[in-house]
Order: C-alpha cells, then structure tokens, then sequence
C-alpha cells in the first residue's frame, strides 16, 4: 500500500513542469494582443504597386479588373470579383502586418503595413 500513495505525490519537478506549459500556452496569446495593427493597406498587381490605402479611411474602392475592395473599422476585405473560384473573396478581413491576400487569376496582392518605425513580428520571427 505504501508504494501505491508514493505515486500520486507531486515533486518539484512537476510543478515546474505544470508552470512552464502553462507559460508557453498562454505567451502566444499575449504576443497576439500587444501586435501592432497595420495602418495602410498596399495593392500590387504582377509585382508592381497600383495603389495605397488607408485603413483609417472606410469605403469601398475599385482597384480595377472587376475588382472592389472594401476597407472598414481598420480592416480591409475584397468585397467583389469575377475570379473562378472568389479564393480571395473568401479570405475574410485583414488587419495584421502579417496578413496578406492573394489572387492568382488577377496576379493581385494586398499587403498590410505598419506605418512609422513600428517593427512587426510574427511567430516565425519572434
């Protein structure tokens, strides 16, 4: 009976263990929070920029090729295009520097940016 009460103690080591999974679960999430939030969205079109908006700015702007962008609440989606398949479309709305969307049958890409010196990392670099 006595070795079968010795297996439920806890040692050091397992509080130690406890805290430190403890600690990595939840640093993710406090990187997630204290990211900077973008300020201009950048629109390239095979490559090269075609245009520049500012998240600050809500509406919805056509960027050409049948293509409408909408920017709203710092956020930017597209909003309305004759692609096959919408992928882009269904991307949903961006925010982070991070955070891109890209569509291949119109060679479009729209990349968020932090402005001023603000540098951003992600999971990969951090």
């Amino acid at each position: 009976m006595k070795d079968k009460n010795r297996l439920y103690k806890l040692n050091v080591f397992d509080i130690l263990l406890g805290v430190g999974v403890l600690v990595f679960s939840i640093a993710p999430l406090v990187m997630a929070i204290s990211a900077p939030k973008g300020t201009t969205a950048q629109i390239y079109r095979d490559g090269k920029l075609i245009n520049e908006l500012k998240l600050s700015t809500p509406g919805i702007f056509d960027i050409g090729d049948n293509v409408e962008v909408e920017v709203k609440n710092g956020k930017i989606h597209v909003s309305k295009t004759n692609c096959p398949r919408k992928i882009c479309a269904h991307e949903g709305w961006i925010e982070a520097p991070s955070q891109k969307i890209i569509c291949i049958p119109k060679r479009l890409i729209i990349e968020i940016k932090a402005g001023g010196n603000t540098k951003s990392y992600d999971a990969v670099s951090y």
